[in-house]
């Protein structure tokens, strides 16, 4: 799954750094980055929700523990929104021409520590958000589905970018 987040979000760093023109491709980048934040954001919101969910099953509090995976499946939807953005910034990007040598070696001082660090963020809370999940399934697998559901919807629109990219 992180998999195809990761590349997906490289895939459309990448593709800016080498077919895009003038402000439009710092644009791109940016905005690129701001989506990939935006994905870990949702992902530790996941986790947050799932391990809420498990306490609530725990404690025996159904009701709350609905709300929590309901909330949970609804981040995981914003995911899927999140990769649809990212789709059209990757169309903006493949439609430019490409930049010079020189420009992409200004934009990769410019923005590689930044991409790199949204990288980092991505991978890191999506690893917390698998624990999270693998945990929640050995007790309440049943329970869990639609958001194992909702997460691969999200997957299927980020391999879509890195599959266009191909």
């Amino acid at each position: 799954m992180l998999r195809a987040w990761l590349r997906a979000g490289l895939c459309v760093c990448a593709v800016s750094f080498v077919g895009c023109r003038g402000d439009s491709r710092e644009s791109i980048i940016s905005n690129t980055t701001t989506q990939i934040t935006e994905a870990a954001s949702s992902v530790g919101n996941i986790k947050a929700k799932v391990e809420e969910f498990v306490k609530k099953k725990e404690a025996k509090d159904e009701e709350a523990a609905k709300k929590e995976l309901d909330e949970a499946v609804a981040e995981a939807k914003k995911l899927k929104e999140v990769a649809k953005v990212m789709q059209n910034l990757s169309t903006q990007a493949n439609s430019r021409t490409p930049p010079t040598p020189e420009e992409k070696k200004v934009l990769l001082d410019k923005y590689q520590n930044r991409i790199n660090d949204t990288h980092s963020e991505l991978k890191n809370a999506h690893r917390e958000m698998k624990r999270a999940i693998d945990e929640a399934k050995k007790k309440y697998e049943e329970a869990m589905a639609p958001l194992i559901q909702a997460l691969n919807d999200a997957e299927g629109e980020f391999a879509a970018i890195v599959s266009h990219r191909k």
